[in-house]
């Protein structure tokens, strides 16, 4: 559902609207930098269309990392994206062939047409007002325990209804678990270690506890670069890294954030990790492929030690 000044245009794109599209626009304006804004803004201007990008917060992507999405801010940048950080539109009125947006940032306010505006900043989940009925315990969305049920005994929610960790890889998993309560098994949801993916590029992928998060005096922080990786080199790739967070004093693998070629696919390293406790130096024994970009998780291992080879 739009919002002010949005929901009272039409031809505004939400997310959904991008995927009923029939040709491609010359140019769009997108609100919001979080992650879905930003995985348009990789796809558009990918495929040669005019973006420009506008973030409210400090800085694009604004749960992950900043040196993180300092990455894909570059990469952007490179490919033409016109960023906007700190910044907001406040106001959009239709002009022939598109939109006419006023910028607001810091310091001025700026004049923008485009063909398209897609509005991207986030999703609320959507009960029905049938299910609304059932009179269920509500917070951001319907309230469930562990074990996926709701209220009523005999009623079950997964998914971004929930208003919980809106991925779709989390419903699945959820869906089991329900499944498997309805069956009469004992099943219960462990969201310790949800893996976070960003289709940006280079991408992002993340679990875990983050640098910002942490309290920097319990904690080693270890950062590999993906231009020291052969792999990388020969996919002629040079941006990116692997961060690992690590408990000052038992070694305990806390979070792990990858900015990288394939960093969606990278990621299960970090996830097991983390949901089994496990320590950089068992990892770190591991034997990691050569030459493969997994080879940034060992440097970046070995770096909490001050063990890293290849820099």
């Amino acid at each position: 559902t739009l919002f002010a000044p949005f929901s009272e245009i039409s031809g505004i794109w939400t997310s959904d609207d991008v995927f009923k599209m029939e040709r491609l626009p010359q140019s769009v304006l997108i609100v919001g930098g979080g992650v879905i804004g930003v995985e348009f803004a990789t796809f558009f201007s990918a495929v040669g269309v005019k973006v420009t990008l506008v973030e409210l917060m400090d800085h694009i992507l604004p749960t992950e990392d900043e040196d993180a999405a300092q990455v894909i801010f570059k990469a952007l940048k490179k490919k033409g994206v016109s960023i906007f950080q700190r910044s907001k539109v406040t106001s959009v009125e239709p002009v022939e062939n598109g939109f006419k947006s006023i910028i607001e940032t810091d310091t001025e306010k700026l004049q923008t047409t485009t063909e398209k505006v897609i509005v991207a900043v986030g999703r609320k989940p959507n009960v029905p007002d049938d299910i609304k009925e059932l009179k269920l315990e509500m917070n951001r969305g319907i309230k469930t325990t562990s074990s996926m049920q709701t209220s009523l005994e005999n009623v079950y929610a997964i998914g971004d209804v929930r208003g919980e960790i809106m991925l779709a890889h989390v419903a699945m998993y959820e869906g089991i678990v329900a499944a498997e309560c309805i069956a009469g098994e004992e099943s219960k949801m462990d969201y310790s270690a949800v893996p976070s993916v960003i289709f940006s590029s280079p991408e992002i992928a993340s679990v875990g506890l983050k640098q910002k998060d942490a309290d920097p005096d319990k904690v080693t922080v270890s950062q590999f670069p993906v231009s020291a990786n052969g792999r990388a080199r020969t996919m002629n790739e040079r941006d990116g890294f692997v961060k690992v967070v690590a408990d000052k004093n038992s070694g305990k693998v806390l979070g792990i954030t990858i900015v990288s070629p394939n960093a969606t696919d990278m990621i299960m390293e970090g996830v097991i990790a983390v949901k089994y406790g496990l320590t950089t130096r068992q990892l770190e024994e591991a034997i990691h492929p050569h030459p493969t970009l997994t080879e940034t998780i060992l440097g970046a291992l070995e770096g909490v030690y001050g063990k890293a080879i290849h820099i």
